[in-house]
């Protein structure tokens, strides 16, 4: 059973997620100290210069909530982070991320770098890291 401010959350990340123009919709919600700083879904611009991914008082000892949402019978997929995004999510100060586990029936907690990586690795992490990966 999902308590309150999970169903809260979820209902945030669901309605970030469907305003994403990408084949794959996940929204996510910042959170701080019990309250929302941001609301984001995945899209195509982002600003990626070096200094925009440091730590800065917004984003240092938040919580993120991320959710899937999929097409078909289940509404709402699993959004489990790859090795990557734990990386980034520490690297940015992100205290905890909560996933949504469709198996699970909800949200699932992990500390970014406090958890085993290698069990986040995914298969382009691995061309990635070998060099069999090709930028095109």
């Amino acid at each position: 059973m999902q308590s309150s401010k999970s169903q809260h959350y979820l209902n945030q990340c669901i309605q970030a997620a469907e305003k994403s123009t990408m084949s794959f919709t996940l929204g996510a919600v910042l959170v701080k100290g019990g309250k929302r700083t941001r609301l984001t879904a995945l899209r195509t611009n982002y600003d990626g210069s070096w200094n925009s991914n440091k730590r800065n008082k917004r984003t240092n000892g938040t919580d993120i909530y991320v959710v899937r949402v999929a097409s078909g019978t289940t509404p709402v997929g699993s959004a489990r982070p790859c090795a990557r995004c734990l990386f980034w999510c520490y690297w940015a100060g992100i205290r905890r991320v909560f996933y949504w586990d469709a198996s699970a029936g909800g949200f699932v907690s992990v500390k970014p770098l406090e958890v085993d990586i290698m069990a986040y690795v995914t298969q382009a992490d691995r061309k990635i890291a070998d060099g069999s990966f090709e930028f095109i």
